[in-house]
């Protein structure tokens, strides 16, 4: 039996996350733009397509629980993180440069799944 360790319902704060999982954040953000940079090195390449898969999804949004600050969960640090890419990697060229992400959000939990929705509907990253 599957422990559950967070729980997101709509209308409702996000759930407190702990100090390891915050850690994990920063590996993931700083995992994904060094690898777009490294893939994105030639300043000559003026596209790249990349999907992104987020198996555990969740509902996008967390409360620090040393701080209470919202912090972004792995589906908004996947989207920002490659926004920073394309930035980064525009700054290396004089022609326009296309980052071309496909994002896969799988979430088991129908109300997390939900939550994660809103989130991003209410962000920049909503989709136009």
């Amino acid at each position: 039996m599957s422990r559950k360790h967070h729980d997101w319902h709509a209308g409702k704060a996000p759930p407190l996350i702990r100090p390891h999982s915050l850690a994990k954040h920063r590996v993931l953000r700083n995992y994904l733009e060094r690898y777009v940079s490294i893939l994105t090195a030639n300043p000559r390449q003026e596209q790249f397509r990349l999907t992104l898969v987020d198996g555990f999804a969740g509902g996008g949004r967390y409360l620090d629980c040393r701080t209470r600050e919202e912090r972004p969960g792995s589906p908004l640090i996947m989207l920002e993180a490659m926004e920073q890419a394309a930035r980064d990697a525009q700054q290396t060229r004089s022609k326009p440069f296309h980052l071309d992400v496909q994002y896969v959000f799988v979430e088991k939990d129908r109300e997390a799944l939900d939550y994660l929705r809103a989130v991003i509907q209410d962000s920049r990253f909503a989709p136009l």
